[in-house]
């Protein structure tokens, strides 16, 4: 036996090992934070590089990049986090994250092409958006398209209210400037082909009367705009 030259206590008289003592596993400790629980709707953006803020920083701030819908999931990694989000949930959810990605500083807005939409739903988008972002927004099919259409988008008869500008003013202009505001980046009025040499449909072969009723629309719009 070796005398111990530091002075330590004598090591205990050798015993029958008993059982372990438990010990508390780290990774259950109650104790330790618990990171909040992200929600399955949720769409995080991904956050940008040093190159992409860089290019954002030398473009014209006159120019405005941007697509014609926020639902892609093909971005994935490059509008927002790897994470497979469905069309679905970018529809609903991923606007926010779209407009944090400092190149995209517009969008267009299709879905009232099909249905007009009210002030409020054009407020709601609004309310999700920078000060600096602009929506192109798509007129509605029910003062765009010459015809009248089933479900299987066959022509069924011609369109009463075809450039109405009455009518483009109260289900179109007036709520979208009303609910997006300023972050109206353009008003689009995009006319369905026209059927001009179907024999069902002969009044639209009269091409110089049509003309004129798209430019008392034109003008009616202006004027409104301006009034406003």
């Amino acid at each position: 036996m070796q005398d111990d030259l530091f002075g330590a206590p004598s090591a205990p008289p050798h015993t029958r090992p008993g059982p372990l003592a438990e010990v508390p596993d780290s990774a259950d400790d109650n104790d330790a934070p618990t990171p909040p629980r992200r929600r399955s709707t949720e769409v995080l953006p991904l956050p940008p590089d040093d190159t992409t803020r860089a290019l954002a920083a030398r473009l014209n701030p006159r120019i405005r990049l941007g697509a014609s819908t926020w639902s892609y999931p093909g971005w994935a990694g490059i509008v927002w986090d790897e994470r497979p989000y469905s069309e679905a949930v970018l529809a609903k959810n991923g606007l926010t994250a779209y407009a944090q990605h400092p190149l995209l500083r517009c969008v267009g807005i299709d879905r009232s092409f099909y249905r007009p939409l009210t002030e409020g739903q054009y407020a709601r988008y609004a309310g999700q958006v920078p000060d600096d972002f602009r929506f192109v927004v798509k007129a509605p099919a029910l003062v765009t398209d010459a015809l009248v259409r089933g479900e299987q988008g066959q022509g069924r008869q011609p369109n009463p209210a075809f450039l109405d500008p009455v009518l483009a003013t109260q289900e179109f202009i007036a709520p979208a400037l009303a609910g997006l505001g300023d972050k109206v980046g353009a008003l689009v009025f995009q006319l369905s082909p026209l059927p001009l040499y179907s024999p069902q449909f002969r009044q639209l072969q009269r091409l110089p009367l049509l003309l004129e009723r798209l430019r008392a629309l034109l003008r009616a719009l202006a004027e409104g705009l301006v009034a406003g």
